[in-house]
C-alpha cells in the first residue's frame, strides 16, 4: 500500500498532470473535481460550493468545506456527508484552499507515514503568466494572476513539519522553498 499524500493545487503547471495516475492519497481543491476524483475534496468560496453541491460529488468523496454557505432545502442531504474544517484542523481560519489541506494532508502523515507531495502550487508565478487552471471557467473569476503569491500559511506548515517529507513537482523548486530542507525538488 502507498502512504504517500498528493495535494494538487489549482495552478496552471500541472495541466499535463493525470492525477489518476497518482498511487496513495488525493486531497484537491474547489473545482478539481471537474476533472478528477481525489479522495478529499476541500472547498473554502461560496460559489464553487453551491456548485459542489449540485453536481452530487460528495455522494463519492470526503468534501470538506469551510463554511456550510446554503443550509437549507435540497442541500441538507450533502450537509449531513460535508465536513468543516474547523471540526478536523481545529480552526476555521486559513485564508486559502491550498494551506488548509496541505495541513490536512500533513496531519495525516504524521499519523500513516509517507511524503507529501505539491502540484500546481505556483509560488514564485504569482505576477507572472500562471494563473488558476479554472480562470475564466463558472464561479471563477476571468482577471489574470488570480493568485498573488503563496501565504504565509502555507510555509508555516513546512516550517512547523521539519519531519514531514514534501515533494514539489513543477517547472523547478521555487525560491521561497529552497530554505526548507523538508523540502525537495522532483520534475
Amino acid at each position: 500500500m502507498n502512504r504517500d499524500h498528493h495535494v494538487i493545487g489549482n495552478g496552471e503547471s500541472r495541466k499535463d498532470l493525470n492525477v489518476d495516475n497518482l498511487n496513495g492519497t488525493t486531497y484537491g481543491c474547489n473545482a478539481i473535481y471537474r476533472d478528477y476524483y481525489t479522495d478529499y475534496l476541500f472547498n473554502k468560496d461560496k460559489p464553487i460550493q453551491h456548485e459542489i453541491l449540485d453536481s452530487e460529488c460528495w455522494k463519492d468523496r470526503k468534501v470538506i468545506v469551510q463554511t456550510k454557505w446554503f443550509g437549507q432545502g435540497h442541500y441538507n442531504e450533502a450537509y449531513s456527508t460535508i465536513l468543516l474544517w474547523k471540526d478536523i484542523l481545529g480552526t476555521n481560519e486559513f485564508t486559502d484552499c491550498g494551506s488548509a489541506v496541505l495541513t490536512f494532508a500533513t496531519n495525516r502523515a504524521k499519523s500513516y507515514g509517507g511524503e507529501v507531495h505539491m502540484y500546481g502550487f505556483d509560488f514564485d508565478k504569482a505576477d507572472g503568466p500562471i494563473n488558476n487552471i479554472y480562470k475564466d471557467t463558472p464561479n471563477y473569476s476571468n482577471r489574470l494572476n488570480q493568485r498573488k503569491g503563496v501565504t504565509s500559511e502555507f510555509l508555516e506548515v513546512l516550517a512547523r513539519n521539519p519531519e514531514i517529507n514534501y515533494v514539489y513537482h513543477g517547472d523547478e523548486l521555487p525560491t521561497l522553498l529552497e530554505v526548507y530542507t523538508n523540502v525537495r525538488y522532483q520534475s
